[in-house]
């Protein structure tokens, strides 16, 4: 009993299926098509904007249209088919994408970017302290760790590194970490 039930309905939705697309009119093919289209663009976009939304719209109305323009079969499966098949590629094309995009041709081409927009050096608008490396100076404040220290008779904001070093002491720029000018103290023979 039951396996004449499920090959009854696997040939009412085989027979759903083949209407869904013979029946499919002009518009219909037209929403689909384009949604699937801006989805694709989108995925290359950076954020989720015009193209993913406009998609998201099209492939609904293209859904709605297919569902509401009548003809034989029942609309709601034809529906439920259309969004599952709208669904598998989506995810097959994201996971192609992907993949692609790490290994593949798509990592060859221009739309991948292969490098960081963020400077991996000193950005633009840090302060270049590298020109104090081996200077010396005093110290202005206790260095516990951090302070003031003197440094060419200007102010600067030191860390000591390894000990504390007590105000009016002399100290040595070891070396630069961004803004971080770090000190230690100075022993003539450096």
């Amino acid at each position: 009993m039951t396996a004449i039930i499920e090959t009854g309905l696997l040939a009412n939705v085989g027979q759903e299926f083949i209407l869904l697309f013979t029946e499919m009119n002009l518009a219909t093919i037209i929403c689909l098509l384009l949604g699937l289209i801006f989805l694709i663009v989108e995925c290359f976009t950076p954020g989720f904007g015009f193209f993913g939304v406009s998609g998201i719209l099209l492939l609904i109305t293209g859904v709605v249209l297919r569902a509401t323009s009548g003809g034989s079969g029942n609309p709601a499966i034809q529906a439920t088919i259309l969004i599952v098949l709208l669904v598998v590629i989506c995810v097959l094309l994201f996971v192609f994408m992907a993949i692609s995009s790490k290994k593949g041709w798509l990592s060859r081409t221009p739309f991948i970017m292969k490098e960081s927009a963020v400077s991996t050096g000193v950005a633009e608008g840090t302060k270049d302290y590298s020109y104090l490396i081996g200077k010396t100076g005093k110290a202005v404040s206790p260095l516990h760790p951090a302070g003031i220290a003197m440094i060419n008779e200007d102010r600067y904001d030191v860390v000591a590194e390894g000990e504390f070093i007590n105000s009016g002491e002399e100290i040595y720029v070891r070396q630069i970490e961004g803004v971080r000018i770090v000190v230690i103290k100075n022993n003539k023979d450096i």
